[in-house]
């Protein structure tokens, strides 16, 4: 038997102090996080004056990701182009 590739990638992400989905949804609120996972869902209802839902996946389960308009500016072409993203911010 040979190790899936995703514990190589989890070590890394270790290594990074990048936490899973489900340890950063446990953090308390205002909590900051790095995680990383699969995209995905990408939303930006006309509603949400230029707010961007993302969700992303992991092998530990899902996180919700909410990019302000200046982040999404700033970033447009990772944010739109990613399957997979590494992201900083704080829980809510």
């Amino acid at each position: 038997l040979r190790p899936h590739p995703v514990s190589f990638l989890r070590e890394d992400l270790a290594r990074r102090r990048i936490l899973t989905c489900a340890e950063a949804g446990a953090r308390r609120d205002r909590s900051l996080v790095r995680l990383a996972g699969l995209v995905l869902v990408r939303q930006k209802p006309g509603s949400a004056k230029g707010v961007l839902f993302i969700t992303i996946e992991d092998e530990t389960g899902v996180a919700n990701l909410v990019v302000w308009p200046a982040l999404f500016e700033a970033s447009r072409r990772v944010v739109l182009g990613a399957q997979m993203l590494g992201v900083e911010g704080q829980v809510q």
